[in-house]
């Protein structure tokens, strides 16, 4: 086999296929990296947006509240109409977060472990 590689131009063109497939197996890997990195973001976009999205819903029903307490409406009342608004709101949130973790790709299933370690 040696002897084969010693002829002329073989050996040349046994280096220059080396490093083709050397360049595809890099590159390809490379390729992963790229799309891990980018899936990644889109998922913590998504999850910014979400906490976004919850925390003005937040704010709206406060200015719900304030607006019922201006309107001199019972307390009572109040308490029951906040409390089932923070409760839809909760049930919403954990309904997407958890739409968001189902459709991700399997790869990126630890960014769940990751938020609720951080959460502890």
């Amino acid at each position: 086999m040696i002897e084969f590689l010693k002829q002329p131009g073989v050996y040349e063109c046994f280096w220059l296929l080396s490093g083709f497939l050397i360049c595809k197996i890099l590159s390809s890997m490379l390729g992963i990296v790229h799309i891990y990195r980018y899936v990644k973001n889109i998922n913590l976009s998504c999850f910014s947006m979400i906490m976004i999205t919850f925390a003005s819903l937040v704010r709206g029903v406060e200015l719900k509240k304030d607006i019922m307490v201006e309107s001199e409406v019972e307390k009572l009342i109040i308490d029951n109409v906040i409390k089932s608004d923070c409760e839809r709101l909760n049930t919403w949130k954990d309904a997407a977060l958890q739409n968001l973790h189902t459709f991700s790709p399997i790869a990126f299933k630890e960014l769940q472990e990751t938020m609720d370690k951080k959460r502890l």
